[in-house]
């Protein structure tokens, strides 16, 4: 019995020097934020602009294996990797880790190359931006801190990480993932939500309309050419920001087309080029005008003077928006007449902005739909345009709105679901869970807020029924334009939240 004893008495020795080492090598604040961080810019590094995901699939692959990881990629392009449960939390439900790989790239200048340039990072004492782009932290920082759990954290049950492809125009990873892949997983944890202290709890669906027609071109009778440039907006994510009444710089320039006629000035076009992506609001447009020379001071003086009514009509939103009307070389050809009268006419009158606001939930946009991508020239006439809503209704009536004017002016249009509705779940464990752990490390409560934009958490819904599921992310602000800006304060405690929330996670049964 005594030696009993004394071998008891060593084995918690033993014991409490193992925890006061595993303390000592705990990761400090100062480590989580450097450590994500360094994830980040090896995402920034790789251009990965939605549908061009294939070297940073491959990064991904390679990274997940070599960290020993169950890693595979499947047929559309999705990285998915599982992690065995830390010791003592094999019986603990399956949860599931989950960001996208893509990004929205816009940039200032309209010949930037997103495929094959890389983001070039600017890091502040508080702020990451991007040189002259967004700065893809929409889902790269949500990526970098999975990536960091993944490789550090302490204690979780059975883990699968799931990295989509094409997240961001068309929700196809999603859409392709087999159901399997979450057949056996209880809590799904999605990271790609923008605002500290705040989690989503559900979403919008939305609808893709895709508008396309042949070019006609012939060769143009008047004799002056003028390149409009109109740029100083702000554009943004046309979920989140479109409540925000921004400009569309691509159905500005095409009102300012349709103006011109109504002013009575003939023209020729020769093309209108504005928007990267079906869910970012246009922030520049431009257009190539061939005019009578007689009319070309009037076209500068109308134009000037109408996009100063708009700046000062938007004087809250976009009070820099500008335009710029310089004489160029002529054209070869330009649009037969009838076709480019059709094609402003889409630009100027498709419905465009917010649709009607929720009734149950105050400052919630139940419904909205934005032109996102507007491409008129000698190779194409294509359009792209994205709606979304809570509400189904609503949603199929924005869609045979835009679906009918495509028709009647010329195009020949296709749509599509891109995104489940999410509806939201009272009696959410994972929700509660997370909202007690907000709580003990803060003192305040979690916000649960109903966003009017997709997440993958829809589909997800769909391929598993009984899934519990939340979204959370740092603060990021206009995600997919520009100035994009994440805020560093904000990982560290989103990281925290996700750390402790696994642990718990980890001693259910």
């Amino acid at each position: 019995m005594r030696r009993l004893k004394k071998w008891l008495a060593l084995l918690m020795a033993v014991c409490m020097l193992c925890a006061v080492a595993t303390q000592g090598f705990a990761a400090t604040d100062d480590d989580v934020l450097e450590g994500v961080l360094a994830n980040f810019e090896e995402l920034a590094a790789i251009p990965r602009p939605s549908h061009h995901e294939e070297k940073v699939g491959a990064f991904l692959l390679e990274w997940a294996q070599a960290q020993g990881f169950d890693a595979w990629q499947d047929a559309v392009g999705n990285v998915i990797f599982d992690l065995p449960a830390t010791p003592g939390c094999e019986d603990a439900p399956v949860v599931a880790l989950q960001a996208h790989m893509d990004m929205v790239a816009v940039s200032t200048d309209p010949d930037f190359d997103s495929v094959n340039t890389p983001i070039t990072i600017i890091r502040t004492e508080e702020t990451l931006t991007a040189d002259g782009t967004s700065l893809g932290a929409d889902d790269g920082i949500g990526l970098s801190i999975l990536m960091y759990y993944a490789c550090n954290g302490e204690q979780h049950g059975p883990m699968r990480c799931i990295i989509t492809v094409n997240e961001e125009d068309g929700m196809t990873g999603i859409q392709g993932l087999d159901a399997s892949v979450v057949a056996d997983v209880r809590y799904l944890i999605n990271l790609d939500a923008e605002t500290l202290g705040e989690a989503i709890v559900s979403t919008a669906a939305g609808l893709r309309t895709q508008a396309e027609q042949s070019p006609l071109r012939t060769q143009p009778t008047l004799d002056t050419a003028l390149r409009i440039e109109l740029s100083g907006m702000q554009g943004g994510h046309s979920g989140l920001m479109i409540g925000a009444g921004k400009i569309n710089a691509a159905q500005a320039m095409g009102q300012l087309l349709a103006y011109l006629s109504e002013q009575g000035i003939a023209y020729e076009l020769d093309s209108i080029n504005s928007g990267s992506s079906a869910n970012a609001i246009p922030n520049q447009a431009e257009a190539l005008l061939v005019v009578d020379q007689a009319d070309a001071q009037r076209v500068q003086e109308l134009l000037t003077q109408r996009t100063a009514e708009l700046a000062a009509a938007y004087s809250a939103s976009d009070p820099d928006v500008t335009i710029s009307i310089e004489p160029t070389e002529l054209p070869q050809t330009v649009f037969d007449g009838e076709q480019a009268a059709n094609i402003v006419s889409f630009a100027a009158l498709v419905f465009d902005g917010v649709h009607t606001m929720s009734q149950t939930i105050d400052g919630l946009v139940e419904s909205s739909s934005n032109l996102g991508v507007f491409r008129a020239n000698e190779d194409e006439v294509t359009s792209s345009l994205f709606a979304r809503s809570s509400q189904e209704a609503l949603l199929n009536t924005i869609g045979l709105q835009q679906l009918r004017l495509a028709q009647m002016c010329g195009y020949s249009a296709t749509q599509a679901r891109s995104s489940d509705a999410w509806p939201a779940d009272p009696d959410s464990e994972l929700q509660a869970l997370m909202g007690q752990v907000y709580f003990d490390q803060t003192g305040e409560e979690l916000k649960l807020s109903y966003l009017h934009a997709g997440l993958e958490c829809g589909t997800f819904a769909r391929l598993n029924e009984n899934l519990d599921m939340i979204s959370i992310g740092p603060e990021i602000h206009d995600v997919h334009s520009v100035n994009e800006t994440l805020y560093l304060s904000s990982v560290v405690p989103v990281y925290r939240l996700l750390e402790e929330t696994m642990v718990r996670l980890s001693q259910k049964n």
